[in-house]
């Protein structure tokens, strides 16, 4: 059964006890005061009724502290009852004070540990940035020197064949 459960069906109980209690204490209420009418409609008044009379307040008086020091224990049990309640619910309360201040201080160092994340993240792009720029330009670079090669080529291509062309040519004539 779940606290919320124990706690309607004691509820529950409670209200009926309660409306049972008070159904009890009206029909006693009724019973004295039906015994002091009957003895006050008695005629005559003599001393034989009073004395009953007295006798029924005595009793009823009696019954009445009973009830009062049935009251007394029930408030003192309700009392103590109430106050370990109240001793679980501040136990449970600092049990849940404590487990939030971990909590919050988890989230806390996790807090730190996304900014240093995110920073890192903005200095490996920032790398990034730097090393693309690099790469951009040694490519350039590159492409400078490809062409500085071919063109270099070309120039010793076309010198070899003159060369070449000079030396046929000077050895047709011999």
């Amino acid at each position: 059964m779940s606290d919320t459960s124990i706690k309607s069906s004691s509820s529950s109980r409670s209200i009926s006890t309660s409306m049972q209690m008070q159904g009890l204490i009206d029909e006693f209420k009724l019973l004295y005061h039906n015994k002091l009418k009957k003895l006050d409609l008695q005629e005559p008044l003599n001393e034989e009724t009073v004395r009953l009379k007295c006798k029924t307040l005595e009793s009823y008086v009696k019954d009445l502290l009973e009830q009062n020091d049935v009251l007394v224990q029930t408030i003192d049990e309700l009392e103590k009852e109430a106050n370990c309640r109240v001793s679980k619910l501040e136990a449970k309360l600092q049990k849940s004070n404590a487990q939030v201040k971990i909590l919050e201080k988890k989230v806390n160092q996790l807090h730190v540990s996304i900014e240093s994340y995110e920073r890192e993240m903005r200095h490996k792009d920032d790398s990034m940035v730097l090393v693309q720029k690099e790469l951009d330009r040694l490519k350039e670079s590159y492409a400078e020197a490809v062409n500085t090669v071919q063109q270099s080529m070309l120039h010793y291509v076309a010198y070899k064949s003159t060369e070449l062309n000079d030396k046929t040519g000077n050895d047709l004539f011999f």
